[in-house]
C-alpha cells in the first residue's frame, strides 16, 4: 500500500488550507502499483514525508453536452443523478448502462454483529449498538408509568431480586410472560399501570419469570442506531482533531468494534438531546425485513450479502442522464473553502474534505461572486431579485444546505437580464 518516489518521479502542488501538509498530486512520470491496505488506503512517500491519497471524494465533469460516466459499481455504471428540468432537458442522452437503480426483495436481515460490522466495511457507514445507558434524570421514569417499558434478559436467578409489592411484581411479571417479543438480549412491554404501582424500587427493578430474570434498563439499551451523522457532528471533534486524537465515534468501528458503551462521565440528558442524530434501526438481535430499513442502509453491498438485491432484466432500456448547467471548473489548488456534503458516509473526521466553516456557506459564496465578477449589472439585479422574491430552500426545510442555496440562486443570475415568467 506504500509507493516509494523520488521528488523527480511525481509533481505535487500545494492544497490551499487551514491545515499545512496537503497536496495535489498534479503528475506521475513513473508508473506504481495500486496495491492498498486492508482499509483501502493508498500511500506514497515522497522524500520525507507521506500523503494519504483522499479516496472520499472525486471530481468529475458533468457539462450540459457530456453528462459523466464514473468509474464502476456493482458492474455497472455510476450515472449522473442529475434532475432532468427546463435548463437541460434538451441535452439530455438515453444511456443504456444507467436507468438501473438497485431493486431488493424483502429479505429478512439479523441486526447481529456481523451485520453491523459489514455496513462499515462495505460502506462506510458508522452502525453501532448502545450499552452503558442509564435510567437517570430524564430516564428515571418508573416503568409502572411509562408507555412502553425495556428489561434486559439475565440467564438464571436474579442477582438481586428487587422486593415489589405483590400487585406489581405480578402484574410485571404477567406481561414479561405473556410478551411474545423474541429478542434474545431484551423484552419490550407495555404495562397495566393500573395495577402496576409507581415507586423508586421498580426503577431498574429485577423480577424473576420462571427460568429467566429481567431488569428494568434505559429504553435505549442494546438499541442498534445509525452513528454516521453523529460522526460528523460530534461535540468532542475539534477538540480530538486538534489534541492529534482520532474521531471520538468513528474510532470504535476503525478498531473492529460494533458497540458504544456510554460514557460515565456524559450526563443522560445529552443522549435526549443527540438522538435524533442517531436514528434508530432496531435491537440488537432482532431480524427486520431489508425493505424496511432506513434507507442510507438498503445498500447495494449488504443486498448482495443477505440476497436481497434482484437481477436486473436482460435488454433493459436504460434511461435518461443529464449535466449540471452552468458548472465550473474546479481548481484544486484553491482549496476547500466550503464544505462539501458526502453522505455522512466517513471512515475518519478532522480532515480537509470535511473543513465546514460555519452554516452560512451559501452567503460567502454569494457575496463573492458579487464582489469579484466581471458582469456587475447581472449580479446586482440578481441580488435585487433574491430580495424582490425571498423564498430560499431554508424555507422549504433545507436548513442552510450549501450546494441547495447557491444552485437557487443561480436562477436569479441566470436570468437577471431575461423576464420574470421564465425566472418562475
Amino acid at each position: 500500500a506504500l509507493q516509494n518516489g523520488k521528488e523527480a518521479d511525481v509533481r505535487l502542488v500545494p492544497f490551499i488550507t487551514e491545515k499545512e501538509g496537503d497536496v495535489i498530486l498534479k503528475e506521475r512520470r513513473v508508473p506504481c502499483a495500486n496495491a492498498t491496505d486492508g482499509a483501502g488506503n493508498w500511500f506514497i512517500k515522497v522524500g520525507n514525508n507521506t500523503y494519504r491519497y483522499e479516496r472520499r471524494f472525486r471530481l468529475v465533469s458533468n457539462t450540459l453536452e457530456a453528462p459523466s460516466v464514473v468509474g464502476q459499481n456493482s458492474g455497472s455504471q455510476q450515472c449522473p443523478i442529475v434532475s432532468k428540468n427546463h435548463q437541460n432537458r434538451r441535452f439530455c442522452v438515453r444511456r443504456a448502462s444507467c436507468g438501473r437503480p438497485a431493486e431488493f426483495r424483502p429479505v429478512a436481515v439479523a441486526l447481529n454483529e456481523t451485520t453491523l460490522r459489514s455496513w462499515f466495511v462495505d460502506s462506510g457507514r458508522h452502525v453501532y449498538y448502545f450499552r452503558n445507558l442509564r435510567l437517570e434524570e430524564p430516564y428515571d421514569v418508573s416503568p409502572c408509568t411509562s408507555q412502553r417499558s425495556r428489561w434486559r434478559r439475565i440467564s438464571g436467578a436474579c442477582p438481586a431480586a428487587t422486593s415489589l409489592d405483590a400487585l406489581t411484581r405480578n402484574t410485571i411479571a404477567a406481561a414479561l410472560n405473556a410478551s411474545t417479543d423474541s429478542n434474545d438480549f431484551v423484552r419490550d412491554i407495555f404495562l397495566n399501570t393500573r395495577d402496576c404501582v409507581p415507586s423508586e424500587a421498580t426503577l431498574g427493578a429485577q423480577v424473576q419469570v420462571g427460568p429467566t430474570c429481567f431488569q428494568h434498563v434505559h429504553p435505549d439499551f442494546m438499541s442498534v442506531r445509525d452513528a454516521s451523522r453523529w460522526v460528523i457532528n460530534h461535540d468532542g471533534n475539534l477538540e480530538a482533531t486538534a489534541g492529534g486524537a482520532p474521531n471520538p465515534i468513528s474510532k470504535w468501528a476503525q478498531e473492529g468494534l460494533v458497540c458504544l458503551n456510554y460514557p460515565a462521565s456524559h450526563p443522560m440528558q445529552r443522549w435526549q438531546d443527540r438522538i435524533s442524530q442517531l436514528p434508530l434501526v432496531g435491537r440488537l438481535g432482532d431480524v427486520v425485513n431489508f425493505q424496511d430499513l432506513p434507507l442510507e442502509l438498503q445498500t447495494e453491498q449488504l443486498a448482495v450479502r443477505v440476497g436481497a438485491l434482484l437481477q436486473f432484466p436482460a435488454g433493459t432500456e436504460g434511461a435518461d442522464v443529464c449535466g449540471s448547467p452552468n458548472e465550473v471548473t474546479n481548481i484544486p489548488e484553491l482549496g476547500n473553502q466550503y464544505s462539501a456534503l458526502l453522505e455522512y458516509n466517513f471512515t475518519s473526521l478532522g480532515e480537509d474534505l470535511d473543513y465546514t466553516p460555519g452554516g452560512a456557506d451559501h452567503i460567502h459564496v454569494i457575496n463573492n461572486v458579487n464582489l469579484k465578477a466581471p458582469d456587475q449589472l447581472r449580479q446586482r439585479v440578481a441580488v435585487a431579485l433574491s430580495n424582490i422574491i425571498p423564498v430560499f430552500p431554508s424555507d422549504a426545510g433545507f436548513g442552510v444546505w450549501f450546494e441547495t442555496n447557491v444552485v437557487y440562486y443561480d436562477i436569479f443570475v441566470r436570468h437577471a437580464l431575461g423576464t420574470y415568467p421564465n425566472i418562475l
